[in-house]
């Protein structure tokens, strides 16, 4: 599992505004929250790119746990979820089963769809039995691949000074203390 850890002196920032220090800790709250959902939607785009899932179905499994009054972190994770390769506009041939998972197609020699065409599966002998799936992009595992933790790197960096510093100007103007 990755881990983006992203630092900011909240100590100064009350140092700074003093008499002010829940809003302060309410600012980084909100700020760790609202970057963590826009770290999300990265990710969720960046993994149905590179696995050909549709968004919907990888953000059913991608979840965000909040920062909370007494822990100032959130975190993005990837619950496990394997498909199976007939999900991928699987079509029968002579050869076996065409699929295109992960954005390409291929052929699986020998394979089969059942069940209206909703599981691709593949002898592993001569006889009839036993029959193994074909498994196609693992959520959980794609979430760890370079390409879409550059992308969740890249925005957590980017977004959470700017949100950070839109959520410590909107709680402090409500007691009336303006940031610069």
């Amino acid at each position: 599992m990755t881990t983006v850890s992203v630092r900011t002196n909240i100590a100064a920032v009350r140092r700074k505004y003093k008499g002010a220090a829940k809003q302060v800790d309410n600012a980084a709250r909100r700020a760790l929250n609202r970057t963590a959902q826009q770290v999300r939607t990265v990710s969720v785009r960046a993994l149905s790119k590179e696995t050909g899932v549709k968004q919907r179905s990888v953000r059913d499994r991608v979840s965000i746990r909040k920062a909370n009054y007494s822990t100032l972190s959130a975190e993005v994770q990837a619950r496990p979820r394997t498909y199976n390769i007939a999900s991928f506009g699987a079509r029968q041939t002579k050869q076996g089963v065409s699929s295109s998972a992960w954005g390409k197609r291929r052929l699986y020699k020998g394979g089969f769809l059942i069940n209206g065409g909703r599981t691709a599966l593949i002898r592993l002998g001569k006889s009839r039995l036993p029959l193994k799936p074909l498994w196609g992009p693992r959520i959980h595992r794609e979430f760890e691949r370079d390409v879409v933790n550059k992308a969740m790197v890249d925005t957590t960096r980017a977004r959470f000074p700017i949100n950070f510093r839109q959520q410590l100007r909107f709680a402090l103007g409500r007691i009336g203390i303006k940031v610069d």
